[in-house]
């Protein structure tokens, strides 16, 4: 503080201009040490000399405490973009999952042709969006992105699907489908390098691909659990989008929705069976012939009957009975 208010100044800097002069300067100002009797001057040193442990003790404890704050917020800003991440990555994960299955438009003429089934323009634009999201955020391609809006105008569902037919659908023929979701890690920028890489920075960079690996298997721990406790379904969101009035034919593996009595309660659990033959089929339903799995069928029970598929109850975001969807089960991710 008395460095700051310059107490001790003599202002010596004032003698001392870089050219000659004959006079000395007469507006020099002196510090407040300087101007109190010698008697107080003395007395002022000898307390600052008592004190001095002290007083360098309690700069030291405040420089230590405003250190380890700032480390911990560096260290709180670092754990809240690898939440972020975490985030991101598990829905990416979901998306990549999406283009890997029968959800996926992959083709243009299969793209025009789910899109004109759909019957509004609110169900045709959130599908869109999923198509896009599912090549930008699943599988990491930068150039699939397209804003949602332009000076707060929302594009409309035409206009994102014309993106995604010229742009979106054809980056399949250059671009490879990855692995595993992108995972964003904070991480140390690219610097032009000289010399050999340091042990110290090479240690630094594995810690970092180990606490990358950490992160993503809890992300996907997170999402396992999440589903096991009814939020999202991988089945749901890897059917198709519109039922399958054409392509349902002998041999279709499915699964229906029944209420199973299990402990005095009435439990809704998806049986998986195969087409075995179309009655009939119309706008509205399929009535078909399902061979059910022995394994999911209570006892005494038929393993085959004739099923009506309603067009109403296809692969709802609500599970009731008589729903009805693909089976993609040998689609779906196990985390180990």
């Amino acid at each position: 503080m008395t460095r700051y208010n310059h107490d001790y100044e003599r202002q010596s800097a004032s003698y001392v201009t870089g050219r000659k002069s004959k006079s000395i300067p007469n507006n020099v100002e002196f510090g407040l040490f300087h101007t109190i009797p010698s008697k107080l001057q003395d007395s002022l040193i000898s307390m600052s000399k008592s004190e001095f442990e002290s007083t360098h003790q309690t700069y030291l404890t405040s420089i230590k405490r405003q250190r380890d704050r700032r480390a911990q917020k560096k260290v709180d800003a670092n754990d809240k973009k690898m939440q972020s991440s975490q985030k991101k990555f598990k829905e990416a994960t979901w998306l990549l999952q999406q283009y890997n299955s029968p959800r996926c438009w992959n083709t243009v003429k299969k793209a025009l042709t789910e899109f004109t089934k759909l019957s509004s323009h609110t169900q045709k634009l959130k599908y869109v969006k999923e198509q896009i999201l599912m090549r930008y955020l699943g599988c990491g391609w930068l150039e699939a992105h397209h804003a949602w809006s332009k000076d707060s105008v929302s594009y409309t569902a035409t206009k994102l699907l014309d993106h995604l037919v010229k742009i979106v659908i054809p980056l399949r023929n250059v671009k490879s489908v990855p692995e595993e979701a992108p995972f964003e890690l904070p991480r140390m920028p690219d610097l032009p390098v000289l010399g050999t890489q340091t042990n110290d920075l090479e240690d630094y960079t594995n810690d970092l691909e180990d606490e990358k690996l950490a992160s993503m298997l809890q992300a996907l721990k997170d999402r396992e659990r999440e589903e096991l406790m009814g939020v999202g379904d991988q089945c749901e969101y890897m059917n198709e989008v519109n039922w399958p009035n054409k392509g349902l034919k002998r041999g279709y593996k499915l699964e229906k929705l029944f209420i199973y009595p299990e402990d005095e309660e009435d439990k809704l659990i998806w049986v998986p069976g195969m087409v075995t033959e179309v009655l009939s089929r119309n706008d509205e339903k399929i009535v078909a012939s399902v061979k059910w799995d022995k394994d999911m069928i209570g006892e005494g029970e038929s393993d085959e009957s004739d099923e009506q598929l309603l067009k109403s109850k296809w692969n709802p975001d609500t599970p009731k009975p008589g729903a009805w969807r693909q089976d993609l089960r040998h689609l779906m991710l196990n985390i180990d």
